[in-house]
């Protein structure tokens, strides 16, 4: 052996001596495990939504999903999700957190790889704050989180890939509850500071790392959340800024909405995007009320190939009360708005709330084309050009919760005849030969939950959707389509440790 040799097998030895030595110091680090795993049973009947399925091509506009060859329109599946959470106290200074989870959108169905893509029915990846699908890796098993908290008499500083949560969730949502799949994950550093009732967390991310070192390939977040939380008055007020921006080069950041002529998808470019977040919420006694007040604005870039750089205006707003009669009883009012677009080339108007808020058990719940596209997951749903309100109540008995709700929903934007429109279903921009119905429809829900201790739960809820004639339009005036109800059952139990 020559003295290169023996140089490279002494610098081997020394690194695995010294990796040995700091692996047997964190194995003497308490390490606390949390996690949560959990199985359902879906069953939709008519996930068509249709009464008689389209032969031949579908028109673009089609509110139709696709079908698999000799398939019916009812669709089955049993899903998992799992997600494993470490936190490693190093001393009284700093703690180490992770989570690992399985899959897309942590988990997965039974039955298949695990490795399946959902992005598919995303609309801007990157470029938009309220779409941001970090956490939801496409590998057989991924780091979700993976970061660490400095503790000073000042602040304290988060360090790495970590999770956000903001107001009711509709947009900014960490994903925190047994059955959320998604989160808002970023990579940076946020720094939380407490003076008195004021809540001040200033951040700065990278959001994707892009195709080279320069920053024209970059996409970068920074901005600040306030919040004002009274005890005394049962009363918080709160304001988010959130400023993100991709280079020039960013070859990351794509627009998947075709043209009328449906060309593929193509990079936006350089793009410069701000969400201000209002939120407020107050208690008188036993009723609560809570609204937030999402605002977008800013340049999506090269959005529309033929108009240049497309300014964007979305904005949403919601509102949710409850009323606890006694331990038993508690009835609630939800109502929203949250803006489409109209398929104009001037602007992007439309918003899309965070996957893990949910209204109801079939409207805005399943991504319908995710039943026969394996290229899309049926998670992959969001509130999105609808004007919506609900009526609820929760019956609690020991162990027992059930549940009953009320839904109507409208579209804002609607196809009109001889002129563009947008399919907020699959980002396709069309030209529409025909007028298309606001109605959405109106759902009744029934539900269970039985919680078996404090770490295991189980649960139920049926839903029947009365279809409206929104999803009746398949852009062919040669075909008159009628809507057909859609009935949906859920069966799930879960482990929250």
């Amino acid at each position: 052996m020559n003295n290169l040799q023996h140089c490279r097998w002494f610098k081997v030895l020394l690194f695995f001596l010294v990796f040995c030595i700091y692996s047997l110091k964190a194995f003497a680090l308490p390490i606390d495990w949390n996690g949560r795993f959990g199985l359902d049973l879906n069953l939709i009947d008519n996930y068509n939504r249709m009464a008689e399925e389209t032969t031949g091509n579908r028109a673009n506009g089609s509110q139709e999903p696709a079908y698999l060859a000799g398939s019916d329109d009812n669709g089955s599946f049993e899903s998992y999700i799992f997600s494993l959470n470490p936190v490693i106290i190093i001393n009284d200074a700093a703690t180490f957190k992770a989570e690992f989870s399985n899959g897309y959108a942590r988990g997965g169905r039974l039955g298949d790889s695990s490795i399946k893509s959902g992005h598919a029915n995303n609309s801007f990846g990157n470029a938009l704050h309220f779409i941001d699908s970090t956490s939801t890796q496409n590998s057989s098993f991924g780091l979700n989180k993976l970061y660490m908290e400095l503790y000073t008499d000042t602040a304290t500083f988060v360090l790495g890939r970590h999770t956000s949560h903001w107001a009711l969730g509709a947009v900014i949502n960490s994903g925190e509850k047994l059955w959320d799949r998604f989160s808002y994950t970023r990579d940076g550093v946020t720094m939380k500071i407490k003076l008195g009732k004021f809540s001040i967390y200033p951040y700065w991310a990278k959001m994707g790392a892009g195709t080279s070192l320069t920053k024209a390939t970059k996409v970068e977040e920074y901005g600040f959340s306030l919040l004002y939380d009274d005890t005394d008055r049962d009363m918080v007020l709160g304001l988010l800024y959130s400023f993100r921006e991709s280079g020039p080069g960013a070859t990351g950041v794509q627009s998947v909405i075709a043209d009328p002529n449906g060309s593929n998808a193509v990079d936006l470019g350089e793009t410069e995007t701000k969400l201000i977040d209002l939120y407020f919420k107050k208690a008188f006694g036993n009723l609560e009320l809570a609204l937030e007040f999402p605002i977008a604005s800013g340049k999506l870039g090269d959005l529309y190939q033929e108009a240049g750089n497309v300014s964007y205006k979305g904005k949403a707003f919601i509102f949710e009360s409850n009323y606890k009669f006694n331990e038993s009883i508690l009835v609630g009012l939800n109502f929203g708005q949250v803006n489409g677009d109209s398929g104009a080339s001037s602007s992007y108007d439309a918003m899309f709330l965070h996957p893990n808020y949910k209204i109801a058990t079939i409207m805005f719940n399943y991504n319908m084309n995710g039943f026969a596209n394996q290229n899309t997951s049926v998670f992959d749903s969001y509130i999105t050009n609808a004007r919506y309100i609900k009526v609820y109540g929760h019956w609690i008995t020991g162990n027992w919760t059930w549940k009953g709700a009320f839904i109507y929903a409208q579209a804002l934007e609607a196809a009109k005849a001889n002129s563009l429109a947008y399919n907020h279903s699959t980002n396709v921009r069309f030209s529409a030969l025909e007028d298309q119905e606001k109605d959405l429809g109106f759902e009744f829900d029934l539900g269970f939950d039985y919680k078996w201790n404090e770490q295991i739960s189980t649960g139920g809820s049926f839903g029947y959707h009365v279809v409206g004639d929104y999803f009746a339009f398949n852009n062919d005036p040669a075909v008159n389509p009628a809507a057909k109800n859609t009935l949906a059952i859920q069966l799930r139990a879960g482990i929250h440790f």
